[in-house]
């Protein structure tokens, strides 16, 4: 028979698969480090690494904000258990992650197109406000990847060649809109001068590259000070790749 620590680990882990393990720290204010410290704490008992008060107060907490039920985490996981995300559950009461967008049915989310082009003839650096149209999405899914909070994510088309072969023309970037400057190494949407970029960016000591995937391209970089002077428009989180045969 499991250990209660034991059951604690498997639900984190349950939660972490169904959320991501980013978002879920979100919940509770903490950091995603943390939390895979904790299932590995809990897994082997080290009592030591952890504070059990802590993990039992962001449990109930993480319980509450998640819509499930009390003592959800007591209860040993079933072989096949599968967390069903709701919208009665207790994240609509929550606005710090409701989904604020329209939804055309229960199981689906809206997601903007961004009008890339509209972005560029005027002038504006809001490009979440542009948008050629709504594509619907479905909702676990979207949650499942792209976590609980949705109302920044928008869809970008990608056009050209310079990520290749990591993106193909016409791929499908999901974006995070809130992100406005450079926070980590990743694929950035960046606006120029008068084009918009898809760019990977990577910091290497004290300078971020501006790298071209595509390595009939050249790179650029700049001094980690002046990052400022990056344009960020948006971070890519997922793409969905499509194929021509």
């Amino acid at each position: 028979m499991k250990t209660i620590q034991e059951t604690y680990a498997e639900r984190l882990e349950m939660l972490v698969q169904r959320y991501g393990q980013t978002k879920l720290a979100e919940v509770i204010n903490s950091h995603a480090v943390l939390i895979q410290d904790w299932i590995n704490s809990l897994k082997t008992g080290d009592e030591n690494k952890i504070s059990w008060h802590q993990v039992t107060k962001a449990i109930r907490q993480i319980e509450q904000l998640l819509g499930l039920e009390c003592g959800w985490f007591d209860q040993p996981v079933k072989e096949g258990e599968f967390i069903k995300y709701s919208i009665q559950s207790g994240l609509t009461k929550t606005p710090a992650y409701q989904v604020k967008q329209e939804h055309s049915a229960a199981e689906s989310v809206q997601f903007r197109l961004l009008d890339t082009e509209k972005h560029l003839l005027s002038k504006s650096s809001d490009i979440n406000n542009q948008s050629i149209k709504l594509v619907d999405i479905n909702r676990n899914w979207a949650v499942t990847h792209l976590g609980l909070k949705l109302d920044d994510i928008a869809l970008v088309t990608v056009f050209g060649d310079n990520m290749f072969p990591t993106l193909n023309e016409s791929d499908v970037l999901f974006v995070d809109t809130s992100i406005k400057e450079f926070i980590n190494d990743g694929v950035y949407l960046l606006s120029g001068s008068s084009n918009i970029r898809i760019r990977r960016l990577q910091m290497v000591f004290d300078e971020i590259h501006i790298i071209n995937d595509n390595d009939k391209y050249s790179n650029q970089k700049i001094a980690v000070k002046d990052k400022a002077n990056l344009q960020v428009l948006a971070k890519v989180k997922r793409v969905w790749s499509l194929r021509r045969f």
